[in-house]
């Protein structure tokens, strides 16, 4: 069976053969057709481009060649059939599936029990938090008593910041304030304990995606390679889909590590968005949520190029030596 990445290779060659027909086709202004040398030569350039395994390079690469030997583009020139070709990963976790996933955690023979206890502390702490995976090593967390919130405990839990999408981190370090208790659980205790159990041992982030990828097969009762289905990942973007709902996209945006409000907009919880039914107790627990004002204050509104406009750069000069 073919990869994903095969699969988009060969889509983006197949249409690439098209455009070659087509452009080879076409008459010139003078009348003539298009010699066979001058349109191999175009396009063997274009080809030996398309090497990247992403289906947004390849459309960068082809576009701008395309452009740069005023070649048109058709309507669908840029578009992918292939379903394996589209990303498989769920960029929300609703509240149903992550019920439905705890319950079959346990059901699991195989893996330790420690693997099982991370998997399941993660998906209730991870749409609270929104940490990413990598940032459970130098996270903290410290209990808060006082009777400002009608006598209720906090907790103010304390992240290094990871490297970010855009490849930089808002500050050194981000905090967020919540409420202690959520659905009956301790949030420090099983951050605490999420933490140590990510320290115990190298592999297991490893055994925790591979034990909740067959949990989430059976959840959803599909075994396709090509089914959608949410990773350990997604409980960060349903945490951005309940905290902008709740208090805001500058309010999420610090509270997630970006410096620019357009990152959670871009990247974050948009597939299936319209589909799933936004989590209520979820956000009337972060309404109550307080976020580090050094954080909210280096958020900024920032108009960031297309991901293809930066390839462009980069393919510019390898076409320059070609």
């Amino acid at each position: 069976m073919m990869t994903r990445t095969e699969n988009t290779e060969r889509e983006y060659r197949l249409k690439l053969k098209t455009i070659y027909v087509r452009y080879f086709q076409r008459e010139d202004n003078d009348g003539s057709l298009n010699s066979r040398e001058k349109v191999l030569s175009v396009f063997s350039k274009i080809e030996s481009a398309l090497t990247t395994n992403s289906a947004k390079k390849y459309r960068a690469v082809l576009r701008w060649h395309c452009r740069n030997e005023s070649i048109k583009l058709e309507k669908n020139d840029m578009k992918i059939t292939l379903s394996n070709s589209k990303s498989l990963k769920m960029k929300t976790y609703p509240k149903d599936l992550r019920l439905r996933v705890l319950k079959l955690i346990n059901s699991v023979a195989r893996p330790r029990e420690s693997v099982k206890r991370f998997v399941e502390l993660h998906l209730k702490v991870g749409v609270l938090v929104g940490y990413r995976l990598n940032e459970l090593r130098d996270i903290s967390v410290e209990v808060i008593r006082s009777d400002k919130f009608g006598g209720e405990d906090r907790c103010k839990v304390i992240i290094v910041n990871g490297k970010a999408t855009n490849g930089r981190s808002n500050g050194d370090t981000r905090w967020i304030e919540l409420p202690e208790k959520f659905d009956g659980f301790s949030v420090s205790e099983s951050i605490s304990e999420l933490k140590e159990l990510y320290l115990s041992s190298p592999k297991m982030l490893g055994a925790a995606r591979s034990l909740h990828m067959k949990v989430v097969n059976v959840a959803l009762k599909r075994r396709s390679e090509t089914s959608l289905r949410p990773t350990l990942s997604s409980t960060r973007h349903e945490f951005k889909v309940s905290v902008v709902e709740a208090c805001g996209g500058i309010l999420c945006s610090a509270a997630m590590g970006h410096i620019s409000s357009d990152t959670q907009k871009r990247h974050y919880g948009k597939r299936n968005l319209n589909s799933s039914k936004i989590d209520k107790d979820l956000v009337k627990f972060h309404k109550e949520m307080v976020v580090s004002p050094e954080n909210i204050e280096r958020v900024r509104v920032i108009e960031r190029e297309k991901i293809w406009d930066k390839i462009v750069t980069g393919e510019q000069r390898k076409f320059q030596k070609i």
